[in-house]
């Protein structure tokens, strides 16, 4: 009910409030969803996310053409998109380039999947590049050299994807090789498929092949079935990511897991336009902490680089005015954080606010050294930053808790939360 906006968190040790008619009253979104390829429809993942989302309030439509339709083509997929009624827009394992031109858009776009990285568009995908390096490791300490990888055209052209380059990678690392042996161009149907495979295991074949689709694998694996090449006999199989139907193999099918569940509740969440600003809030003291951090870092840098006290004696100036001096001094209470007018006083993700902190804590240790942050003053701005520390360890986001607390350590020079693993965090 939390999810779905019926209940609603009003702090610590204050009991849920039921908001049924500001559930309701909430802006509904139609949403279209541009898929990769419309046979992908009975998966999993795209089940919940229609039905999560029509759950939600939303109108959820799929877009009668997909992205092989449009040829991956970014021009065709502007002037499809344009044509279309929608609100906001659900994009599947879409190439680079059409990621691009939803990001220089006014239109609301979520990358699911797809070759996203330093683009300014929400989105989410697995982290499987570490899950594959261990993959290839593994495979070579097994004896394997001939490894290749299939993959769809746009994750190799124009250049390799992250995920593939990552692959090679790892093989050069290992003292193997690379070349398009290892990435075989095969196109992208499936007669290509089976034209690339038989072209693959002609002369030279893989011992192992790392596929990144379950219907990769099981078209390459029948394929290589009927000629009499047996998995994992006679070759070695990975899919990069996971499928029910793994699981009545025997011996099960070797893959890359990940949550289908994590993918879903980001959609859910950028829908509800979570961690969006309203644009009317008051930021001035924001945008002082965030000046504040660029200051202390910028002369501590200095100070460190040249040794001129005039860095530090400054630096110390604004410590004192942020954190010792009565009359100017801030107020460490996050007791209003992330409110929102009418539904929230405070919110517990209200610790967000004051991440640009830790660059200060940071500096304040570093200064330390100067004879102008006399043991006084630094006992001052310690003890200031251990009440605001205090503040965060009631609070509930644990990534920005963890790098304020550590933070916090670091000036303190105290051992703690900060030295404890965080777990959960960066899967997507």
């Amino acid at each position: 009910m939390e999810r779905e906006g019926l209940l609603l968190a009003e702090g610590t040790g204050k009991r849920r409030r039921i908001c049924l008619e500001e559930a309701l009253q909430a802006k509904r979104l139609r949403i279209g969803i541009l898929l990769y390829d419309k046979r992908e429809l009975a998966q999993f993942e795209y089940r919940n996310i229609r039905r999560l989302l029509e759950d939600a309030g939303h109108v959820v439509e799929y877009g009668e053409k997909d992205l092989h339709d449009l040829r991956m083509n970014p021009v065709r997929v502007a002037r499809f998109v344009r044509k279309k009624p929608y609100d906001a827009w659900v994009v599947n394992a879409a190439p680079r380039s059409a990621l691009e031109w939803f990001a220089d858009q006014p239109l609301p776009a979520f990358a699911l999947f797809g070759t996203r990285a330093g683009l300014r568009i929400a989105g989410a995908s697995p982290r499987k590049i570490p899950a594959l390096r261990v993959a290839v490791r593994h495979l070579v300490e097994l004896g394997h050299q001939r490894i290749a990888m299939l993959v769809r055209e746009e994750r190799r052209k124009p250049a390799p994807s992250a995920f593939a380059q990552a692959f090679l990678d790892e093989l050069a690392s290992l003292g193997i090789r690379t070349g398009s042996y290892n990435l075989p161009d095969w196109g992208d149907s499936p007669e290509e498929l089976h034209r690339g495979l038989e072209s693959l295991f002609q002369y030279t074949p893989p011992t192992a092949l790392i596929m990144s689709e379950p219907k990769l694998f099981f078209a390459a694996r029948d394929h290589l079935a009927q000629r009499g090449i047996v998995a994992p006999r006679d070759v070695s199989l990975i899919c990069d990511d996971p499928d029910p139907n793994f699981t009545w193999c025997r011996p099960e099918v070797a893959h890359i897991a990940w949550s289908q569940d994590t993918i879903v509740r980001r959609v859910l969440r950028w829908a509800k336009r979570d961690g969006k600003t309203n644009p009317g809030n008051f930021v001035a003291h924001r945008k002082s902490m965030i000046r504040l951090s660029e200051i202390i870092g910028t002369l501590t840098s200095a100070y460190l680089v040249t040794k001129d006290e005039k860095y530090a004696e400054h630096a110390v100036r604004h410590l004192k005015a942020w954190f010792v001096d009565e009359a100017t001094r801030m107020n460490p209470s996050l007791l209003y954080g992330q409110a929102i007018k009418g539904r929230h006083s405070g919110r517990s993700i209200g610790i967000i606010d004051t991440i640009h902190l830790v660059e200060v804590a940071r500096g304040a240790k570093l200064l330390g050294a100067s004879p102008a942050f006399d043991a006084q003053e630094q006992t001052a701005v310690r003890a200031r930053d251990a009440e605001r520390n205090g503040v965060y360890r009631s609070l509930h986001h644990r990534q920005s808790q963890l790098a304020q607390t550590t933070g916090c350590h670091v000036l303190g020079g105290v051992a703690g939360p900060a030295s404890q693993p965080l777990v959960g965090c960066g899967q997507v």
